[in-house]
């Protein structure tokens, strides 16, 4: 589902804690009223720059409070180089990381989860979804290491994850870039 911030912000900059608040309201309905709806597209077209208060108390604060809920969040568009800066210090004090996607590249918003992880990711990001023994076999890992792996990022918030019957008769896990 795509929400664009312009419509919850009706201007271009958006800033402050009283700013970001009134729009964690809305988003909070918008959410709410789509239960059905897992993953949710803040779009920024429309949107110039921010503090960072503003994605802190609203956007941040949406996508931690429904984190494990099966709720997931990502922000779509067009960043200047100082509002990726005010994004990235909110998710990292709201400890929430969010994939900002611009077309077909992506970047971390918020802490990144470090070198061991960042092939990890790669894979991810590039393959869209992954079980832990497909991922094993790509980056030549055993498959506990793997699905280590895979738990960690999903736990932070950085990818999500559903479950499937696998071939064997029993259930595993699929986790998928949020996008």
């Amino acid at each position: 589902m795509i929400i664009k911030l312009f419509d919850l912000t009706n201007r271009s900059d958006a800033h402050g804690t009283k700013e970001g608040k009134a729009v964690y309201d809305k988003l909070l309905e918008i959410v709410s009223s789509n239960f059905s709806e897992n993953t949710f597209n803040i779009s920024l077209d429309g949107i110039e720059k921010t503090d960072a208060s503003f994605p802190r108390e609203s956007v941040l604060s949406i996508a931690k409070q429904y984190r494990d809920e099966g709720k997931w969040f990502f922000v779509s568009g067009d960043m200047s180089a100082d509002t990726f800066f005010n994004w990235s210090l909110a998710a990292e004090y709201k400890d929430q990381p969010l994939v900002l996607w611009t077309g077909d590249k992506y970047r971390i918003l918020g802490n990144n989860p470090g070198t061991s992880l960042s092939s990890v990711i790669e894979v991810i990001m590039k393959d869209s979804e992954v079980t832990a023994a497909s991922l094993a076999d790509k980056l030549k890992i055993n498959v506990p290491n793997a699905s280590s792996k895979l738990k960690k990022l999903f736990t932070k918030g950085y990818i999500s994850r559903f479950e499937q019957v696998a071939e064997s008769g029993g259930i595993e896990f699929v986790y998928k870039a949020i996008k």
